[in-house]
């Protein structure tokens, strides 16, 4: 039995078409037809995987760069932000008028005045239904994700980052809050040790990325990723536009590498 990850955006899903191109969604089917094991490895919590991801069907779900992971309709990892970080980051963000949202491991709690971050969660496939209006509860946080006016709203909420990890997405005007305790790598650590794989291998295209290049038997970032994962994988596909993803674990599964 193998075992492969697989980040979603840049990876295996696009968001400028929405959806999961034939030929990569074929070859996952095939590698979990020849005995391996296909888990998301995202920086989105499961609730936010676009439909297109669901419908594939992975074997487990690596979320929140490690902070849930999701096996067999069960969590494996649910590993939540202190409830009196939480209100505090709340707090400022209400203060200096930035739009934010709590995510749950499966929802989130999103006001529904807050058009820049609702539109920049449509446009990235999220479901409505997904996003609540009311507070259910501050202690079961495992994500808080700000859309960003201006430089100096990145400088507030960035004074409050100490008690998280976070990724600053200056490009889509975004951060991301997420546990600490946990990324990629530590949550596919934990998969590893139940399942004791043959061999394993990851695709990937960010920074968040990188911690898990480094765990498995063979890393591959996308011909779209980041100089630095390029610099540390072991293979370099081509881009997610050439269906970089069906390439490689084709040939990974047959033997070819």
């Amino acid at each position: 039995m193998n075992l492969a990850f697989f980040d979603i955006d840049g990876t295996v899903y696009s968001s400028e078409i929405g959806v999961v191109r034939p030929a990569v969604a074929q070859a996952i089917a095939n590698a979990q037809a020849h005995g391996t094991l296909c888990c998301v490895a995202s920086g989105r919590s499961f609730g936010f995987l676009p439909q297109a991801i669901k419908d594939l069907n992975f074997d487990a779900y690596l979320c929140c760069n490690g902070a849930v992971l999701y096996v067999q309709n069960q969590l494996w990892i649910h590993d939540t932000m202190q409830e009196e970080d939480v209100l505090n980051l709340v707090k400022e963000l209400e203060q200096a008028h930035i739009e934010y949202d709590l995510q749950k491991w499966d929802h989130s709690i999103v006001k529904k005045d807050y058009h820049k971050l609702r539109s920049y969660f449509k446009s990235s496939g999220i479901s409505e239904a997904v996003l609540w209006e009311q507070v259910d509860a501050y202690d079961d946080c495992v994500k808080i994700e700000m859309w960003m006016d201006s430089q100096k709203d990145f400088d507030t909420a960035l004074r409050f980052a100490k008690p998280f990890s976070y990724e600053v997405h200056r490009e889509t005007s975004h951060l991301e809050f997420f546990s600490p305790k946990h990324t990629k790598a530590s949550a596919a650590q934990v998969l590893m040790d139940h399942f004791k794989p043959d061999k394993t291998i990851s695709f990937g295209d960010s920074l968040n990325d990188l911690p898990l290049a480094k765990v498995v038997d063979c890393s591959v970032a996308m011909g779209n990723a980041i100089d630095a994962l390029k610099a540390q994988a072991d293979i370099i596909a081509p881009s997610i536009e050439e269906d970089g993803v069906a390439v490689v674990l084709n040939q990974w599964i047959e033997g070819c590498l």
